[in-house]
């Protein structure tokens, strides 16, 4: 329904390109065309940690896969806090599973979703 009311209005600015939207009217549009991944963010609420997650992973190219212990240990935090933000971000489709069931350690990758968020 979005896309369909974007390209609406981008027919309309091309039938009158005379005609301007004032300055909230402009605003608003680029909010809305903004990167879907941005939005995305703020809908879903990343935890701090989650964030805190991916901006490492972006950071340190030789996490391309990773347990949640080596990512403790990478980032100085506690694995019980990397572990509830990972299923969080598996959850939300941020971070994907790798490792088959039933094989320990759990080896994670970041999804292309995960890697075109914008904080």
């Amino acid at each position: 329904m979005k896309q369909e009311f974007l390209d609406y209005l981008n027919e309309l600015q091309k039938a009158a390109p005379q005609v301007q939207c004032n300055e909230e009217a402009q605003k608003y549009l680029e909010f809305l065309t903004r990167e879907p991944a941005i939005q995305e963010s703020k809908k879903q609420g990343i935890t701090q940690h989650g964030k805190e997650i991916l901006t490492f992973v972006h950071e340190n190219p030789i996490y391309e896969t990773f347990t949640s212990k080596e990512l403790a240990d990478g980032m100085g935090i506690s694995g019980r806090s990397v572990a509830g933000s990972l299923r969080k971000l598996v959850a939300e489709e941020y971070v994907e599973k790798l490792s088959a069931v039933g094989v320990s350690p759990i080896t994670y990758g970041v999804t292309n979703k995960g890697k075109n968020i914008e904080f």
